[in-house]
């Protein structure tokens, strides 16, 4: 009974919110010689259900679980990501966002049009990135990552139990400078990287 009492009072002490994302139109793809051409309607709606906690000591806890629906048809719920953090110092187990995939500029170039054309433009290839979809990382193994940041610096490290990644950025005068870095063995996997992103005038570069 004290336990049940206890249980209780802490999910009616979390703060459960929504937020998501939703997107229609009409695509088309252009035959490419293997493909037949085809013009079709396109639709996805995410909804995100975020549920934190704050302990007497100040560190929030939480995690995050997506539920998305592809052209009418609901894919599911994706896996869930867990979290501690106080200040600038998160720690996150599950499914993850990935070292490298977090890296800035990694996908500010890629992600034109209705759909972002698949992300083919993304800097990285990484093992750890979050799935919007799926399991993630941590599907098939227990996937953790640190973040830190600091006034204009900031790093992040993830490990999936085989693999660890990670990359260190910092911010000047409205330009970001970022390192990454991967230990991994998979071949078409990213091993380094290196991005630098700001605003010439009204241009992003």
């Amino acid at each position: 009974a004290t336990t049940a009492l206890v249980a209780t009072a802490s999910v009616a002490a979390a703060d459960v919110t929504f937020s998501g994302m939703g997107r229609f139109g009409v695509l088309y793809t252009g035959k490419d010689g293997a493909t037949a051409a085809s013009t079709k309607v396109t639709s996805r709606l995410d909804i995100n259900a975020n549920v934190s906690a704050e302990s007497d000591s100040g560190v929030t806890f939480g995690s995050m679980l997506r539920i998305r629906a592809n052209g009418g048809a609901v894919a599911g719920m994706n896996g869930a990501r867990f979290y501690a953090k106080s200040g600038g110092f998160e720690v996150a187990v599950g499914n993850i966002h990935g070292g490298m995939d977090s890296m800035p500029g990694a996908y500010g170039q890629s992600a034109p049009g209705l759909t972002g054309l698949s992300y083919s433009g993304l800097v990285t290839a990484s093992n750890h990135g979050y799935s919007g979809a799926g399991a993630g990382a941590g599907s098939a193994k227990e996937a953790a990552e640190v973040k830190y940041s600091f006034g204009d610096f900031k790093t992040h490290v993830s490990h999936d139990g085989t693999d660890t990644e990670g990359f260190a950025a910092y911010t000047m005068n409205g330009w970001t400078v970022a390192v990454a870095a991967s230990n991994t063995k998979v071949a078409t996997s990213t091993k380094s990287a290196m991005t630098v992103s700001g605003a010439l005038g009204g241009v992003n570069a």
